[in-house]
């Protein structure tokens, strides 16, 4: 719980510090972001590695730790709530965090998918239905950790 805690801190911080740029962050700083959520989620989900790093090349498997997985980086990222995706506040971190043609790929990526799980209740299931089509949106702009 504590290492969830100070990573969901790290985040919150290095996004307000960002807050005040246009410039984003640079793409290695959102790598080091990413793997600092991944070290909070894996564990505490029990997804293989393998599993995570197959998402970012398009493998999405119907298994329960890896949909949990991707509740628990939304969480983090502060884009899941109570189950339901904020596609308004997962846009509003993509325009803190990135810059350019990847935040204007990703925004546009998210918004095609803003309606993916309506109809879903049960918050694993919505964070997998989500991630799937922001990947299937633009998968050459695609990262998760």
């Amino acid at each position: 719980m504590f290492r969830f805690a100070v990573a969901v801190i790290c985040a919150v911080v290095l996004a307000d510090t960002l807050r005040g740029t246009s410039a984003g962050m640079s793409m290695d700083q959102v790598k080091q972001t990413m793997k600092m959520v991944r070290n909070v989620c894996q564990p505490k989900t029990g997804v293989s590695v393998e599993m995570v790093e197959g998402v970012q090349a398009g493998n999405f498997p119907e298994d329960n730790n890896l949909k949990c997985y991707m509740k628990c980086v939304l969480g983090m990222m502060q884009s899941l709530k109570n189950g339901k995706y904020k596609p308004d506040a997962a846009m509003a971190q993509a325009k803190i965090l990135l810059s350019g043609d990847t935040r204007d790929r990703v925004i546009g990526a998210m918004e095609k998918c803003r309606n993916a799980a309506d109809g879903i209740t049960e918050g694993c299931e919505v964070a997998f239905v989500t991630t799937k089509c922001i990947y299937n949106a633009d998968p050459d702009c695609f990262f998760f950790p």
